[in-house]
């Protein structure tokens, strides 16, 4: 998944500030002294990494990429809202069918008799 791409040349300060600045624009500017910034290289197929190895696996050729995947978050949270609506009423017209329902077992009403 590639986050955002950053211009190059650039300082790790100006990448980990695009960094943040990608995932959302209104974190303070405190949220980039948590970013680590690390140059990687790719790892032929012999190489061989210790416990202590933090690394990186990408999937270049995968059609996913962070856009999608935060439509398809937005697209959940629209379903889970829809959702929700869809519950309110469910229960709104269960409760009239049942309102309905006893008013139909008392019988009909019809006008008052004097």
């Amino acid at each position: 998944l590639d986050c955002f791409r950053a211009t190059a040349p650039a300082t790790a300060d100006a990448i980990a500030r695009d960094f943040v600045a990608s995932l959302l624009p209104a974190l303070p500017d405190v949220a980039v002294n948590a970013v680590e910034v690390y140059r990687l290289e790719r790892a032929t197929a012999d190489t061989h990494f210790s416990a202590e190895d933090m690394v990186l696996c990408r999937m270049p050729s995968w059609p996913l990429d962070m856009a999608a995947l935060e439509e398809l978050h937005v697209q959940l949270d629209d379903l889970r809202a829809e959702h929700e609506d869809l519950l309110v009423q469910f229960g709104r017209t269960k409760e009239a069918l049942v309102v309905l329902s006893e008013q139909g077992q008392s019988g009909p009403a019809g006008p008052a008799e004097p």
